[in-house]
């Protein structure tokens, strides 16, 4: 799945599909696993409809009209309403494959002594969170080593290598084949490069070989040297040492400036960190987010609680809203075979369905992160 969102701006990516009556007064209960639908008390009732234009979804008119589609809204008055069911979907659970790129040179020792204290926290902190996580770590030593995430095969892997100065692009392409059994056909692909110097393959041309090899699009982060009015970072760690003033030796800063990394960061969506910070638990809280924002929304959504006396086929309404975006109703199609590249949605069974299951365009699309309304009692719009 291909993400488009950037992780450096807020997202209120919660990666929760809700199932939303147009009535405020419902009175379902919570499941765990699917969605248990309940009748309203008043039956089904029709509501005002939403205007729909250029794909965005507006208020209701006067009449309560709409010339292509309809949106799950409770009108000021409360008295116009869907079946008046509401409940909150499971949080998504998703897969994220997350390779690290550490650069072994003499002048990281700062660096990887960082990781080496944050590595196994990191890999064990995604339990209890959406993020089904595998970490991927190619570096000289095991940063892990001495701890539970070490032995754990199934959500780590430590691949022994030397990574040149210059060359954690190289190193990534080269090594795929040690990795390529360990990732997910259907997870989100994140590398992390950390090193203090800059590659010497343009981003454009390692992300093409890369994105040949995985099939699929990717996300790099930078924890990178960044730029200091035109010199690499300093640092943090050494400014205590009096051979760091100015001018300041090699041994003080970073060997260049990561434009490379940063450049790639910006291109795909990742996170850009300095590598001379001193302290990099904030570093690795801001990889940690950005694992989990990138969570895909469930692609399906069973109405295994549902019964054939509240649920009516015909009048069930899928809206995606994208963070920080508009709603977006995705129309209904007979078949998957109907659906083509565009967003929707069709029934596993039209004649008996037990899901809502996503087309695969709309699919790819959620992966970008928001929320997935589903309304029961309200009519869909055009089935494609």
């Amino acid at each position: 799945m291909q993400l488009t969102q950037s992780f450096r701006r807020t997202l209120a990516v919660a990666f929760v599909g809700s199932v939303l009556g147009c009535g405020s007064d419902s009175g379902s209960q919570r499941s765990g696993d699917d969605f248990a639908v309940a009748a309203d008390e008043d039956g089904e009732k029709e509501r005002d409809a939403g205007s729909k234009k250029d794909g965005k979804v507006t208020k209701p008119s006067e009449t309560g009209k709409t010339d292509g589609g309809t949106k799950p809204v409770t009108p000021d008055d409360g008295t116009n309403k869907c079946a008046g069911i509401r409940q909150d979907a499971p949080p998504a659970s998703g897969g994220v494959d997350v390779i690290f790129l550490i650069d072994t040179s003499g002048s990281m020792l700062h660096a990887i002594t960082q990781v080496q204290e944050n590595m196994a926290a990191f890999v064990q902190n995604f339990e209890g969170t959406a993020a089904d996580t595998r970490v991927v770590v190619i570096t000289g030593a095991d940063p892990a080593a001495g701890t539970p995430v070490a032995g754990d095969t199934d959500k780590y892997r430590f691949i022994p290598s030397g990574v040149d100065s210059g060359a954690l692009f190289t190193v990534a392409l080269a090594q795929y084949g040690a990795y390529e059994d360990f990732l997910r056909p259907s997870a989100t692909t994140m590398f992390v490069m950390v090193t203090d110097d800059e590659d010497f393959l343009p981003p454009a041309e390692f992300r093409s070989a890369m994105e040949a090899q995985l099939g699929h699009s990717f996300i790099q982060h930078a924890i990178a040297s960044e730029d200091v009015n035109g010199l690499p970072c300093i640092s943090e760690a050494q400014a205590w040492n009096p051979l760091c003033a100015t001018p300041i030796p090699a041994v003080c800063a970073a060997a260049a400036i990561g434009r490379n990394y940063y450049q790639l960061a910006d291109d795909t969506g990742g996170v850009k960190q300095s590598i001379c910070k001193a302290d990099w638990v904030p570093v690795f809280d801001e990889l940690r987010a950005a694992v989990i924002e990138a969570v895909p929304l469930p692609c399906s959504y069973p109405l295994a609680n549902a019964s054939t006396a509240t649920l009516d086929p015909e009048k069930v309404q899928v809206v995606y809203t994208p963070s920080g975006g508009d709603d977006d109703e995705f129309p209904r199609a007979n078949t998957q075979d109907a659906c083509g590249t565009k967003n929707g949605w069709y029934y596993d069974n039209n004649d008996s369905p037990t899901t809502i299951q996503l087309c695969p365009t709309a699919c790819e699309t959620v992966a970008a992160g928001g929320t997935l309304d589903v309304a029961f009692g309200c009519p869909p719009i055009f089935v494609m």
